[in-house]
Order: C-alpha cells, then sequence, then structure tokens
C-alpha cells in the first residue's frame, strides 16, 4: 500500500504539472499489465516520468507504472540485438552490455530513462549519426487498449513508436546494439556565430563525428568555460584532443546542461527544430531577447529555456515556431503541446489510436483530444433479434457511457492546464508577441569572407591540431575554475527544501541513479 505521500511521485512529472492517481501498480509480469488493462478504463503508463510535456500526467486515472518489468532478458552478440524489458533505464541497459564489449547508442540527458519511455516518445538525442529511437528498434511487444498482447514489427512501428503511450503499453522492446566504440571529443571557440555555424556545417560531412553541441556565450559563462560561442565536437574515435577522464568530464558537463539551467530557475523548455539555413536568425532572435538557449547543432535542434515568470516570453517563442514552421525536437506533445499537430495529423492520429484502443482507455488527453463520443460512434448500436437477444450486452453500453463520462473530466482538467500556462496573458502582452515575431522577420543575414571560409575548411580537417581559437584547452578551463565540473557543483545555489524538490520532481537527475524498489500496488 502506497503513503499519501508516494503517491505525489506518481501524480507529476518533470513538466511539474499536477494531476490525481487513482490508483497506482506496480506489475512485475505481462500478465498483470493485460489484466489491468482489461479491468480498468482510464489508464496512464508510467516509465521514469523524465518528459516535459504532462505525457504520464493522470487525471483520476490509474497509472501503471512499469519498472519492475526491468529485465534484460538476451543478448546476441552475433546479431547484436538485444531484448530489454520496458522498465529497463539505459543506464542499466548500458551496464549491462558494456562488459560485453557493446552499447545502446541513443543515450538520453537523463539517463534514468527507461525503454519503455524512450520507445513511446521516439526519443532522440539529436545525434548527426545514430538518429532516433525508432531506428534502432527491431520489435515492440506491447499490451493494447484490449488488453491483448501484441508484436510490431518494423511496418507497424510508428502505431507505437512516438504515440507516448496513447495506443497501449509497451512491455519491452527488441533492439538494435552497436560494438563499444573509443569517445573523444575536440572544441572549437569563436566570438562569431558565422564562424560556429560553418564549422558546424562542414563537420557534419565527417564520418567520425558522432555530434555537434553549440553552446551560447550565457550557457557557456554558466558551466566555467570562457564566455564564448562553444562548438562540443564528438568522434567515436580517437581523433578528438579531450580523452579519457577529461572526455568523461566534459561529456558529463554537457549531460547536465538541463540541470544547471534548472538550478538557475529555467525549469521551462522548448525545443524546435530548423532546417540548418535557419538556425541563425532563430539564435540572433533569442540572443536579443535574452532567451538563454543550447543546440544539438547537428541535427538542427534547439533548446530553449525559461522561467516561471516568463511565460510571455515562451508564448513568443511557441508563436514563432508555428509561424515558421518549426518541427518540435525531442520532449514531445504530451498534455502542453497538441496545438502543434495540424487538422490532417489529429487525424490520422485518431485512426491510429481507434485500431488499438477503440474504448480511449490509454492515457486520454495527451497529443489529441479524443472525445468520448467520437469512439461511441465506433460502437455498433444495440440491436434486437428475435430469439437471439441484444448483439451488444447492457455492461457495454454501461462502460462506453462511462468511458464518455471520462473523456469530459479530461477535457476540464486540460482546460485547466491551458488556463494555467497562459495566466500571464494580457492585450499588452499580444502586442508585444507581435512586436518580437516582427523583429524576427526583420533579422538580417550575413556571410563569412571567403578567407574565413577557407581557414573553416583547413581548421575542419586538422581539428585534432587547431582545436580551439586561441589555444584555450578544455583542461586549462578547468583548472581556471575554483570548483571542479560536476554534476552537484554546477547546479548553483538551493536551499534544502529547493534541492529536495528538484530531486524528487526530475527524478533523481543530478546524478544519482540508483533505482528505488516500487512499492505495492494502492487499491
Amino acid at each position: 500500500m502506497l503513503t499519501k505521500k508516494e503517491m505525489t511521485a506518481f501524480e507529476t512529472d518533470a513538466s511539474r504539472l499536477v494531476g490525481n492517481a487513482d490508483k497506482v501498480f506496480l506489475p512485475e509480469d505481462i500478465e498483470k499489465v493485460q489484466e489491468l488493462v482489461k479491468k480498468f478504463s482510464d489508464i496512464v503508463p508510467r516509465g521514469a516520468g523524465t518528459n516535459f510535456v504532462g505525457g504520464c500526467i493522470p487525471n483520476n486515472s490509474v497509472v501503471i507504472d512499469m519498472n519492475k518489468l526491468s529485465k534484460v532478458l538476451y543478448l546476441d552478440k552475433v546479431k547484436k540485438t538485444v531484448y530489454a524489458e520496458a522498465g529497463v533505464s539505459i543506464k542499466e541497459l548500458n551496464d549491462k552490455l558494456n562488459p560485453q564489449g557493446f552499447e545502446f547508442p541513443i543515450q538520453p540527458m537523463n539517463n534514468i530513462a527507461t525503454i519503455g519511455g524512450m520507445v513511446a516518445t521516439n526519443c532522440t538525442i539529436g545525434s548527426v549519426r545514430y538518429g532516433e529511437m525508432r531506428d534502432w528498434i527491431e520489435e515492440i511487444d506491447f499490451v493494447n487498449g484490449r488488453g491483448e498482447l501484441m508484436k510490431i514489427g518494423k511496418t507497424d512501428m510508428m502505431d507505437v513508436c512516438g504515440m507516448e503511450g496513447i495506443t497501449g503499453i509497451i512491455v519491452g522492446a527488441k533492439l538494435r546494439i552497436i560494438s563499444k566504440y573509443v569517445k573523444s571529443i575536440s572544441l572549437f571557440q569563436s566570438d562569431e556565430l558565422d564562424e560556429i555555424l560553418t564549422m558546424a556545417r562542414r563537420l557534419k560531412l565527417e564520418k567520425e563525428v558522432v555530434s555537434l553541441n553549440f553552446l551560447s556565450k550565457e550557457i557557456s559563462r554558466l558551466v566555467n568555460l570562457p564566455e564564448k560561442y562553444h562548438l562540443v565536437i564528438e568522434f567515436d574515435s580517437d581523433r578528438g584532443k579531450i580523452k579519457g577522464e577529461d572526455y568523461e568530464k566534459l561529456a558529463g558537463l554537457i549531460k547536465n546542461l538541463y540541470f544547471s539551467l534548472f538550478s538557475e530557475g529555467y525549469f521551462n523548455s522548448e525545443d524546435p527544430k530548423f532546417f540548418f539555413d535557419k538556425l541563425k536568425e532563430f539564435i540572433l532572435y533569442l540572443e536579443n531577447y535574452q532567451v538563454p538557449y543550447f543546440s544539438h547543432i547537428g541535427s538542427g535542434m534547439i533548446n530553449v529555456f525559461f522561467k516561471d515568470n516568463e511565460q510571455q516570453k515562451r508564448k513568443a517563442i511557441k508563436e514563432l515556431m508555428k509561424k515558421i514552421g518549426a518541427k518540435l525536437g525531442k520532449y514531445g506533445y504530451g498534455i502542453t503541446r497538441k496545438d502543434f499537430i495540424d487538422n490532417f495529423g489529429v487525424k490520422i492520429i485518431e485512426r491510429v489510436k481507434l485500431r488499438h484502443d477503440p474504448f480511449n482507455k490509454m492515457n486520454r488527453g495527451k497529443i489529441v483530444r479524443i472525445e468520448g463520443k467520437a469512439f461511441e460512434k465506433k460502437i455498433p448500436e444495440k440491436k434486437v433479434i428475435a430469439g437471439k437477444g441484444e448483439e451488444i450486452s447492457a455492461s457495454k453500453v454501461l462502460s462506453a457511457l462511462q468511458e464518455e463520462n471520462a473523456d469530459k473530466k479530461m477535457q476540464e482538467f486540460v482546460k485547466r492546464v491551458e488556463m494555467e500556462e497562459n495566466f500571464l496573458e494580457t492585450e499588452i502582452e499580444e502586442r508585444e508577441t507581435e512586436e518580437m515575431i516582427k523583429d524576427y522577420e526583420q533579422t538580417f543575414d550575413s556571410e563569412l569572407s571567403k578567407e574565413k571560409a577557407r581557414v573553416i575548411e583547413d581548421i575542419a580537417k586538422n581539428i585534432p591540431e587547431e582545436i580551439v581559437e586561441h589555444k584555450i584547452t578544455f583542461r586549462d578551463n578547468l583548472e581556471r575554475s575554483s570548483e571542479p565540473v560536476n554534476g552537484d557543483n554546477i547546479r548553483g545555489k538551493l536551499s534544502k527544501d529547493e534541492e529536495n524538490l528538484v530531486r524528487g520532481v526530475m527524478g533523481n537527475m543530478f546524478g544519482n541513479n540508483k533505482k528505488e524498489e516500487p512499492k505495492e500496488e494502492r487499491k
């Protein structure tokens, strides 16, 4: 039996939205998952709860937490595949694979993220080479809204992968893996944005480059680097200058960027994704309005951050994202970003959901807003045939009516969430939003001189020798800092209560990845 305090952990996620869990179950096998799906009518699947968009917020729902399905069942070294249950975290998976000389290449910022959650959101790390979660999945086992266990192959992959739990509960997946590779990093530093962008464009062509992360001047200062633009270039070889212990420190610093910003009060984030040629204008727009950002620039993804009292800035950014046709990066849709899906996309998603979850049991109110009536139409009308009774039982009719009432409650909940998001909106702020967008449209473009372009080309070809402008190395920067670079020391100053709150909500994202033994079900 879970205590009231323990229940709160299942009522929120990294979005900091808060719902209400009616019951919480932690099944230990697939049969129990099937039993629960057949028994209950309003279900929220949950992994580690690390998403930023309210993807596992319950509304008087039954929460099915998958963390007890946490086994790595087999490893095929010849075919380079592994089967992991949904509750296995990415850290646990790689801890199993690494001693065998393998690893799974999709590694999100938070290493407590579970395989089930990564499949549900089609996790991506903004890698130049490794792409999205779906590129590494061979098969998915999931329980649909009828309680049936299904095996999904590549043909129907997107019925589950990226659907954020609205079609069923992922219980396990067969994944492709790679041989563990030597890793190294180089840094390129500049005062000029054009130089960074030109270097990034050039390095995307290099076969050994795995990822390109771009740090703004403000972010660089926050993590104890010089207040310049930095391009962090990761190789799957020893080509980079930064190796061994220094590599681990810098890689950890990049992983902790989110949490460094959280410690400064930037709890809200968006992740627009652009074609490379659009990046510069958006970056200049962010800098003009002093919006902190960093970028997985190899894939065109920019992470922007806001404090709680900067809702108007956030709204302006979201409106601009829609206006210029930016795609969403890796956070997903959840509750808060459903308005980014056009009508055609909504219809497709509704059809997929109807096929797998005809009674709208799974993760209601997420991605698309489907009302009970839309599903009620799909239920055959009650007919009476002489001598044969009713084709549809009274219990099924009652169940359909209960589904519709529960849907109405979810709509009320979603409306409250949307009202909370827009609590600072006024007529004056609306005008400010329009002015900010006009400023973006007037942003000018510039080009590097041919001479500088040639210099960039030479540096890109010989990146180990020409690491950082002015010959500043990562070790130099570490030695200049009065504090060692690690997850605890770059968080900023927090009170004890604030620190406990952040650790609780974010699921111990600051490096303590030991998984607690889940409690038994609460009824």
